[in-house]
C-alpha cells in the first residue's frame, strides 16, 4: 500500500474537496492547490489544511496521462473562436474535458481587423475567469490573415493582409502565442523576426513557401493542407516541413485531410518529438447539425467531410480524443505515442508543463477501455 493511500484514509472524504486522491494501484496520485504534491510512497502534506477533506477517485483499471492539448481548434458545440457568445464558450470549455481535452490553444482565423480584434478581447476575457475544472485557453493560434491568396482554403480572401509590423501591431496582444504565415510574404524576415523577440512562434502555412524561405521557421500548420504538395523536381514547404528535425509539424489525422498511407509517411519520416496532433475542428463538431456557418460561409458536411459551397475542405468535425484513438484502432501508431503527440509534444512545444511528476501541475486523464473517463484539471475534477 502506499503512502498516498494510506494518507488519504487519515482524511474524512466528500466530493468538490481542495485534496483529490486518486487511487490506481500502479501508480496512487495526491492533488492539492492544482499541483501534484504526492506519488505512490514520496509525497509532502506540509501545507495541507488540519481541517481538509479529500475525494478519492478509483482509478483502478485505468491509463493515468497528462491532458490532451489541442493547439488548433476553432471551436466545437456551436462556438466559434472568431465569433461566439460568453455563454457558449463557457459550454464548450465545460464540454472539452469530456474529450480528454484539458488545454486548448483558441484558433483565430483570417478576417476584418474589428472581428479579430472583438474575438481575441472576448477569448482573453473567458480565459481569465474560466473556473477549475473547465478547459483552459492557454493563448491564441493567429491562422492568418498572413497567408497566400492561392492556399487560402476557406479563408476569406478580401481579408488577407501582407505580413507587416505595422499591421500587426494594430491586432497585437500578449494573449497570442503563434501566428500563421506564408512564409514567401515576409522575405526579409522582418516580421517573423518582430514576432519571435515578442516571445511569440511562428507557423509556415497556408503557403507556397520554398526551403530558403523557410529558413527561420520551425512550425507548419496542418502539414500537407493549403500548402504547396511535396514535387520530385521542385523542394517546397512541405518536403521541408518534413524532412527537418528542427520543424515541428501539425497533423489532422482525421483520414480526410491526409490520407492513411500519407500518415504511414509523416509518422514513419518525422522525429517522433516533433509531430503535433491537431483537431482543427470546426463550430460544427459536436451539433447534430448537417450544416453550419463558418469563416462568412456555409459549411455542409458530405460524406463525413466539412466543404464549403465551391467543394473546399474546411475544417474537422471530429475532436482530439477521437482521432487519436482512431489512428490506435487502426494500428498506425500505439496509445504511448497518441499521447506524446497529443499531448507531452504541444505541452513541451509551448512551454507547459508536460509530466505526471511532483510539483506539476495537476491535469489528469484517466482513459477506461481506451476511452477518456475522466480529466482532473488544476487539481478539480472536471
Amino acid at each position: 500500500m502506499s503512502l498516498v493511500k494510506e494518507f488519504t484514509k487519515t482524511l474524512p472524504q466528500g466530493a468538490n474537496c481542495e485534496v483529490v486522491a486518486v487511487i490506481n494501484g500502479d501508480k496512487d496520485y495526491l492533488l492539492y492547490n492544482g499541483k501534484i504534491i504526492g506519488i505512490n510512497n514520496d509525497l509532502d502534506i506540509k501545507d495541507i489544511p488540519q481541517d481538509a477533506s479529500v475525494e478519492v477517485v478509483d482509478a483502478t483499471f485505468c491509463k493515468i496521462t497528462t491532458g490532451l492539448f489541442d493547439t488548433h481548434t476553432h471551436g466545437a458545440y456551436g462556438c466559434c473562436f472568431n465569433d461566439f457568445s460568453e455563454d457558449s464558450l463557457f459550454n464548450l470549455l465545460f464540454q472539452l474535458p469530456k474529450h480528454g481535452v484539458t488545454s486548448v490553444m483558441a484558433t483565430v482565423m483570417t478576417a476584418s481587423d474589428d472581428e479579430i480584434k472583438t474575438a481575441i478581447a472576448k477569448i482573453k476575457k473567458v480565459a481569465a475567469l474560466a473556473p477549475k475544472g473547465a478547459c483552459k485557453i492557454e493563448g491564441i493560434h493567429l491562422e492568418g490573415p498572413y497567408i497566400a491568396g492561392r492556399y487560402k482554403g476557406v479563408h476569406q480572401e478580401q481579408y488577407l493582409k501582407r505580413p507587416t509590423i505595422e499591421h500587426y501591431k494594430t491586432i497585437e496582444d500578449d494573449f497570442i502565442k503563434v501566428v500563421t504565415i506564408a512564409p514567401e510574404l515576409d522575405k526579409s524576415k522582418e516580421f517573423a523576426n518582430y514576432l519571435k523577440s515578442k516571445g511569440v512562434k511562428v507557423a509556415g502555412g497556408h503557403s507556397e513557401a520554398s526551403p530558403d524561405d523557410m529558413v527561420g521557421i520551425h512550425q507548419v500548420t496542418h502539414l500537407f493542407n493549403a500548402m504547396a504538395p511535396i514535387n520530385h523536381r521542385k523542394p517546397s514547404i512541405t518536403s521541408d516541413a518534413l524532412f527537418r528535425d528542427d520543424v515541428a509539424v501539425e497533423v489532422i489525422a482525421d483520414g480526410t485531410h491526409v490520407d492513411v498511407e500519407t500518415l504511414k509517411l509523416i509518422f514513419k519520416i518525422k522525429k517522433p518529438d516533433s509531430i503535433l496532433l491537431i483537431s482543427d475542428s470546426l463550430p460544427i463538431a459536436g451539433s447534430k447539425e448537417g450544416r453550419g456557418f463558418f469563416a462568412g460561409q456555409e459549411i455542409i458536411i458530405r460524406n463525413g467531410k466539412a466543404l464549403n459551397s465551391n467543394g473546399t475542405i474546411a475544417g474537422s468535425i471530429k475532436f482530439l480524443d477521437e482521432i487519436g484513438l482512431s489512428l490506435v484502432r487502426e494500428k498506425l501508431i500505439n496509445f504511448d505515442s497518441f499521447i506524446k503527440y497529443a499531448s507531452t509534444n504541444p505541452l513541451r512545444h509551448y512551454g507547459l508543463a508536460h509530466s505526471l511528476s511532483l510539483g506539476k501541475k495537476a491535469d489528469l486523464v484517466l482513459w477506461k477501455s481506451d476511452k477518456p473517463y475522466m480529466a482532473i484539471i488544476d487539481g478539480v475534477v472536471a
